[in-house]
């Protein structure tokens, strides 16, 4: 764990203070294990933002219309992540900044 103040940027409010980043934290999506670098912010919203410097190592592709996320890492086998219902009024991330 690392601790450093630096302002992190996000599509609910204009930025959020952080204190604690995690390096390396292992991830298991859809029972595939890969690596994260976690940072804690303070907001009770949302579990988890997962943005293109996770996405990108991943060789994840978005289909936003069918709501599935596709990965394909080389030598591995291809999985995909696919959204549920629709989440509760006010719980939509519509703004990804690439």
């Amino acid at each position: 764990m690392l601790n450093h103040l630096f302002l992190v940027s996000t599509p609910v409010e204009d930025s959020l203070l952080a204190e604690y980043e995690y390096r390396d934290c292992q991830i298991r999506v859809e029972g595939r294990d890969t690596l994260a670098n976690l940072i804690v912010l303070d907001m009770i919203d949302f579990d988890v933002f997962m943005g293109m410097y996770w996405l990108s190592p991943c060789y994840a592709s978005v289909d936003c219309h069918a709501k599935i996320v596709k990965f394909e890492i080389p030598d591995k086998p291809t999985f995909v992540l696919k959204g549920g219902q629709v989440p509760e009024v006010g719980k939509i991330i519509s703004l990804v900044k690439a």
